[in-house]
């Protein structure tokens, strides 16, 4: 899988509520849409800071959980907040081998047009840009600076396997776990 640095000075994500079964569908416009898999039927959005702590610790579970899904089935985008140079970004990249795409968010506009508030914190939108899931990517971080020493659930992966076995979602929403993100 190649990785892709798309600046955010040249996309533009917009969103709009629908009241069908609760969910939110994201509008992607066609130039973004074409850097993503357009033939994935799930891209899971992760808001990553290179100085969370967190974050760093997830990087080899993530890059394992990539490798366990064909790039048809599930994509990952990896969105890094305005406080971060280029630079900055790579060396975090390049350091922890991330798999996906990556994301510099300069003007916020998907900060905003998720809702996300936290690093780590996942979203998960259908083939159809339907929002499944959103929160933590495990239960790893039971409060600000603590984590289990084993994980008993994970959040990401299950809404990923019953999504793709067309299954019922087990979660919808847990509160993510983290950094804040920087407004």
């Amino acid at each position: 899988m190649r990785i892709s640095i798309l600046l955010f000075g040249f996309i533009i994500l917009s969103h709009q509520s629908i009241c069908r079964d609760s969910l939110i569908t994201f509008k992607l416009p066609h130039k973004f849409t074409r850097k993503i898999n357009s033939q994935a039927r799930l891209s899971v959005f992760l808001f990553f800071s290179a100085e969370c702590p967190l974050c760093g610790n997830y990087t080899t579970y993530l890059n394992d959980l990539s490798k366990e899904y064909p790039d048809d089935a599930v994509e990952f985008t990896y969105i890094f907040g305005l406080s971060f140079s280029e630079r900055e970004i790579n060396d975090f990249v390049k350091r922890y081998s991330l798999k996906g795409s990556i994301v510099l968010d300069r003007k916020t506009k998907y900060m905003r047009a998720f809702g996300a508030t936290t690093t780590p914190e996942v979203f998960v939108l259908d083939n159809r840009k339907q929002l499944v899931y959103s929160g933590a990517i495990d239960n790893r971080a039971y409060e600000i600076g603590k984590l289990r020493k084993v994980v008993t659930e994970q959040y990401l992966k299950s809404v990923i396997d019953a999504t793709i076995d067309l299954a019922v979602i087990p979660y919808k929403r847990i509160p993510p776990i983290g950094c804040l993100l920087e407004q």
